[in-house]
């Protein structure tokens, strides 16, 4: 089994194997607005930049062509599938993984699988209903190799009396077929100014078939672009001891970054070869010390 690069580094040291599994389901979970989109945008691009092929179920039919290519993926390799229903979403999902074998499929979101015709709750239960659906998709995202990244969202449930109210849309079906288990959520916001730029995500990785699971990590997601470069290979060099705190200054390889973070974010950022050079080392690094990853159980 192989992995691909979710492109945000810190999100990559999380999964404990640099990446997403292929030949699995990875779900990715949270709130409107928490970045799901973005992040599953930033692994397309990923994918495509070593010669892989991606295909995008926009079952919610709100993909932003702008925002595709402002976070790295070529539109023009998209294959970009808009069913009109979850019956002709799982058919075309089907054929598409049997005749294109893509590297990576992404279903945005889950949420949009679930049948066009009222259904009774109380007969017909919408959690087996998905169940059934993606358990067809399993075994052929195994035989082609391919990433399966579903997002979905969360909701509220205002029947429960005791715990998390917190639900997820078809219940625990995807919780339980997933090789990775993701819940996305906002911790706070990036400003300059009095102007919103962005905000800062939090990955907690909630289940892992692959990997140690239990932690969470937080990176910048930025409007304009999607992950802060910057920031990220920052935060990863800095926990991995590539850039170092001498109690006054940062220091990456004997240079000064600033006295604070946000000066060597800033530092990084202005110079794109040696923000591009510290990716490089982050993620040869990365690729060292996690093997690759057994196929999930």
């Amino acid at each position: 089994m192989s992995v691909v690069s979710t492109g945000i580094l810190l999100l990559d040291e999380l999964t404990g194997v640099a990446g997403f599994p292929t030949g699995a389901i990875v779900h990715l979970y949270g709130d409107p607005g928490t970045g799901k989109t973005s992040v599953a945008l930033h692994v397309v691009a990923q994918a495509q930049a070593r010669g892989g092929k991606a295909v995008w179920v926009d079952a919610d039919h709100a993909l932003d062509l702008r925002m595709a290519e402002l976070r790295g993926a070529d539109t023009s390799r998209l294959d970009i599938i808009r069913p009109e229903s979850g019956e002709a979403a799982l058919e075309q999902i089907a054929a598409t993984l049997r005749a294109l074998e893509p590297r990576v499929l992404v279903i945005d979101s889950v949420a949009q699988l679930l049948p066009a015709e009222p259904v009774s709750y109380a007969k017909d239960p919408i959690e087996p209903l998905l169940r059934s659906r993606l358990r067809q998709l399993v075994p052929l995202a195994a035989k082609a190799n391919t990433l399966l990244l579903c997002t979905n969202q969360t909701y509220s449930d205002d029947q429960v009396m005791f715990g998390s109210s917190v639900r997820t849309f078809g219940g625990q079906t995807l919780h339980y077929l997933a090789a990775l288990d993701l819940c996305l959520s906002k911790v706070g916001l990036i400003k300059h100014g009095d102007t919103t730029i962005g905000h800062r995500a939090r990955a907690k990785l909630v289940k892992s078939r692959v990997g140690p699971s239990g932690r969470d990590v937080d990176f910048d997601l930025l409007f304009d672009r999607g992950i802060n470069r910057g920031c990220d290979a920052f935060d990863c060099a800095l926990g991995l001891g590539l850039v170092e705190f001498d109690g006054r200054q940062y220091q990456l390889e004997g240079s000064s970054l600033g006295e604070q973070r946000r000066d060597a974010v800033r530092v990084l950022n202005h110079d794109p070869q040696r923000l591009d050079a510290l990716v490089d080392k982050v993620r040869g690094l990365l690729q060292a010390r996690f093997p690759p990853p057994k196929k999930p159980s």
